[in-house]
């Protein structure tokens, strides 16, 4: 419960925005070029009182201090020009792995499942469900995705990286 409340507590795009002049987008945990993302799906609203609610419910009525930590780059892989929900939902939220301290059985199967599973169709449908376990969950509390900005030149030949590692042995000058 505290980790809903943790999410209905936060203020996601603005604060972000202001700092990022705006170049951040609603956060989710997949963004509109993974493999799997849904776009109806939304990130779970500000809501104060329904934040003290859930703390007091689950034992703390004067509130919680955490320690919020962040990754350098993203949990994504790519695969072809796009990203795959599986490079994020896989090393996140599958029970016993290094980066997770989450557990639904439900995802694991489906999860499981969709990384052994041929059929395009059938990987979206699974991807779709774990899209809402995750934010109905609220396994995570994803603030902002922000949006990569660089400048270049036409003398540059370059192409950014999915990981926004910038690489000068990728680069050629004409």
């Amino acid at each position: 419960m505290p980790s809903l409340a943790r999410s209905h507590c936060h203020r996601r795009v603005g604060y972000h925005s202001q700092r990022l002049s705006g170049a951040v987008r609603l956060a989710l945990m997949l963004t509109p070029k993974h493999v799997g993302f849904e776009p109806a799906l939304k990130p779970i609203a500000q809501d104060l009182a329904r934040t003290k609610q859930l703390l007091t419910e689950a034992g703390f009525p004067n509130g919680v201090d955490m320690v919020l930590n962040s990754p350098q780059g993203r949990y994504v892989r790519c695969a072809g020009g796009t990203y795959d929900a599986e490079g994020v939902y896989d090393p996140l939220f599958r029970s016993a792995k290094i980066n997770t301290n989450y557990y639904n059985a439900d995802l694991d199967g489906m999860t499981d499942e969709a990384k052994q599973s041929m059929d395009p169709k059938r990987r979206l449908e699974l991807f779709h469900r774990i899209n809402h376990i995750v934010v109905d969950d609220a396994a995570a509390m994803p603030l902002y995705q922000q949006i990569d900005l660089y400048g270049v030149t036409r003398r540059l030949v370059w192409k950014a990286r999915g990981d926004e590692r910038i690489k000068g042995y990728d680069m050629v000058i004409r």
